[in-house]
């Protein structure tokens, strides 16, 4: 018997289980969803903390139970990849990947963001050490995420 005959399920069984889940009342489907749903990060799909223990974070517009987590060492090298990759035209594409999530494109906020930009700024002084306009930028996005945790400047 041909392996794709032996594992045919017909359509009436998916249909059984959808109506059977649709039957439950919207509270167990919300705690059916999030037990099978877990979070994980967007970049390497694993759930729970990184390697070093790090959790999974989220600051930034994504909505959901399982939307826009991340590990920030997986951000961290998603970023470094994307500046390495810059054509060198346009300097806002070059900290774009420092500021803006991939997934519902809207700023990181609070303390991702602060964390996020300090990482920026030691990238920045480990790759370009000489490149005093790539500095300034990371240092620019530092000072604004500060701000954006309520360090008032005067």
């Amino acid at each position: 018997m041909p392996h794709a005959v032996m594992n045919y399920v017909p359509q009436e069984s998916f249909r059984k289980k959808e109506m059977s889940i649709k039957a439950i009342p919207k509270e167990m489907q919300r705690m059916y969803w999030c037990q099978s749903r877990s979070a994980a990060c967007l970049i390497c799909l694993t759930e729970g903390p990184d390697e070093s223990g790090q959790p999974l974070r989220r600051d930034c517009s994504c909505r959901g139970e399982s939307s826009g987590f991340i590990h920030l060492s997986c951000l961290v090298k998603y970023a470094e990849q994307k500046a390495e990759q810059w054509d060198g035209r346009d300097l806002s594409e070059f900290r774009e990947p420092w500021k803006v999530c991939p997934n519902c494109c809207q700023n990181y906020q609070n303390e991702l963001a602060v964390d996020l930009a300090a990482k920026f700024v030691t990238f920045v002084e480990g790759k370009y050490p000489g490149d005093q306009l790539k500095h300034l930028v990371a240092l620019y996005l530092k000072l604004y995420a500060l701000q954006g945790m309520g360090l008032k400047l005067k």
